[in-house]
């Protein structure tokens, strides 16, 4: 794939506040995309089983962890000489969602104007989620920005993601885990010496477990670095939540002189044989891009633990990018034609008007000694999408910015046109959102959303065509949606959530009700911010346009087909106290169509 432009990939857009800046690879937009070989090779054996345990080991061996620490200052200094006690910020639970009614904008707050009177009827509720603080306060590392937050519902529990820690809850807001836990204890590693991104987590309703991944580069004792997709298979049936962890070695994911690799942006997908993993293949070294990449393995496997090591087929695509796996919604019917068929779905540039449906199929063989996977893929015609514009928001410096003497707030970054967030399959159509640019009320450029529903070829993937679309904006002029995601149950009824803001809104967690037949809802506040972002990554040295996202979540809940949501806003820094140098939250929003 050709690369253009001067943005860094979206996965690698990650800053550390103790001044290091996790941007490995230059990539620009999505263009230049020209026919390629695939390259596929089979890898036996190479997941390695790292462990087991449950959430109450890990628990005990958090609290055993110090909870003092130096401050660090955004350019990685010490700020002199005070050690202070991290607040664990013990809230009744970090997702109370029986305490909270439906969330409204506070006194004072800026309020978004509603596109519809009917959207007063709409059954939700929310609360907060994991906030940068408690993030910080349970990995001991470095402030981190943006918060990625991650969110999957199975049959007994709420597992929320971000990308230094996770927590689990049940249906009525009564915490699994004793509030946020760090997420290195999931993959058995020290963030010391590995440096983990791109948080993710689905559930799986044959595996009744939640798959939970991270992406990990890795300091080796020699000096030289290496790299691997971390994932760990979490039971959602016991409330323990007992579960075994892996890793796939992705270092030497080509080859060539660029080596070793890393797999940026990581997401996760399944069907009813495997499980998968997409990434974006950067040298370690050389930022160099060397494609996408879709690691495939037995889900069966897996269901039999930790003692059987299943194969792993890795599907390099050199002309592709950001290749977004699907999910099928609960209680939805997965594809078994062409011996079971997973779908990707990837957006094809910086101004497009197509999206790419790739379909891997004979996902059954990964049940063999040998698995025997093809891949193909057609572009089929879209609305247009283009790149999209940073994020405004109130020009109110926080007290981060004022100490590094800004005068004005900075923007949000609204990342880049491609499928952040798992494609959805419900009633035969791949649910998929792209962030893009719109024109607003008075004509000026902001940030919204497009979407589409495509509808795979029945024998073919070349008969694929998109049967649903639109665009989605923002109701207040200036106001932008950022960082998209969607999810359809299986009776076709879903959500798209984002994060709003603008001249006149703080960063906000929002929704959009959606049904089969592609119509929209109001957009919905369902968090409303209580302040600017005033985190280190808008500052100097980074520029004035704050990381923010990178994505957003939305899952289904396999016991009735609510939709439950996490989106990035900025919380109430006097209910959740901020760090120095951070102030981001999430907003975990639960939705009954």
């Amino acid at each position: 794939m050709k690369q253009t432009g001067s943005h860094l990939p979206k996965g690698s857009r990650r800053r550390l506040a103790a001044g290091l800046v996790l941007a490995v690879g230059l990539a620009g937009a999505n263009t230049g995309f020209a026919a390629g070989e695939d390259q596929t090779v089979v890898l036996p054996g190479a997941v390695t089983a790292i462990g087991h345990g449950n959430v109450v080991d890990i628990l005990r061996a958090q609290q055993q962890r110090p909870l003092a620490r130096v401050a660090k200052l955004a350019d990685g200094t010490a700020a002199a000489p005070s050690v202070r006690a991290v607040p664990r910020h013990a809230a009744p639970s970090t997702l109370g969602y029986s305490t909270l009614s439906r969330t409204a904008a506070g006194a004072g707050a800026p309020t978004v104007r509603s596109q519809a009177s009917a959207a007063a009827a709409l059954a939700f509720a929310g609360a907060v989620g994991i906030t940068g603080a408690q993030q910080q306060g349970v990995t001991g590392g470095p402030d981190e920005e943006p918060a990625n937050p991650g969110i999957a519902v199975g049959t007994n529990a709420i597992f929320q993601v971000t990308n230094g820690a996770f927590s689990a809850a049940d249906g009525s807001g009564n915490s699994l885990t004793g509030g946020p836990l760090s997420i290195a204890y999931l993959f058995g590693v020290d963030i010391a010496t590995v440096t983990l991104s791109n948080p993710r987590v689905i559930y799986d309703a044959d595996l009744d477990a939640f798959i939970v991944s991270e992406t990990g580069i890795v300091a080796n004792a020699d000096g030289t670095k290496s790299s691997k997709i971390y994932f760990a298979v979490v039971g959602a049936s016991d409330p323990s939540l007992p579960f075994n962890s892996y890793s796939i070695d992705t270092s030497q994911a080509v080859t060539g002189t660029a080596a070793p690799y890393y797999a940026d942006f990581v997401q996760i997908g399944a069907d009813a044989n495997g499980l998968y993993f997409s990434g974006n293949i950067f040298s370690i070294a050389k930022g160099s891009y060397a494609g996408a990449a879709i690691y495939a393995l037995s889900k069966a496997a897996l269901a039999a633990g930790p003692a059987t090591v299943p194969p792993v087929v890795e599907i390099l695509l050199p002309q592709d990018y950001t290749v977004a796996p699907s999910v099928t919604a609960p209680h939805a019917t997965a594809v078994s034609a062409n011996g079971g068929t997973e779908y990707f779905v990837e957006t094809r540039g910086a101004i497009a008007a197509q999206v790419r449906v790739l379909a891997l199929l004979n996902t059954q063989s990964l049940n063999s000694a040998s698995p025997a996977l093809q891949i193909t893929h057609a572009d089929v015609s879209s609305l247009p999408y283009a790149l999209p514009v940073p994020g405004q928001q109130p020009n109110q410096v926080g007290p981060y910015g004022k100490s590094v003497g800004a005068t004005a707030a900075p923007a949000l970054d609204s990342g880049l046109d491609i499928v952040t967030s798992p494609v959805v399959l419900s009633q035969g159509k791949l649910w998929a959102t792209v962030a893009t640019s719109v024109f607003d009320q008075n004509y000026d450029l902001e940030s919204g959303i497009a979407y589409f529903a495509i509808t795979p070829g029945a024998s073919t993937v070349a008969q694929s065509r998109i049967t649903q679309q639109g665009y989605l904006a923002a109701p207040s002029s200036g106001a932008s949606l950022l960082n998209p995601s969607i999810a359809m149950n299986a009776n076709g009824k879903g959500a798209i959530g984002f994060t709003l803001t603008g001249p006149n809104n703080f960063p906000s967690a929002g929704f959009a009700p959606l049904d089969g037949t592609g119509a929209v809802g109001a957009v919905q506040v369902s968090g409303a911010g209580t302040a600017t972002e005033d985190g280190f990554s808008g500052y100097a040295p980074y520029g004035n346009v704050a990381l923010w996202g990178n994505y957003s979540s939305v899952a289904v809940d396999p016991t009735n087909g609510s939709l439950w949501l996490a989106s990035e806003f900025i919380p109430d820094a006097t209910a959740y106290p901020r760090d120095k140098n951070v102030n981001w939250g999430t907003f975990v929003t639960h939705y009954t169509p």
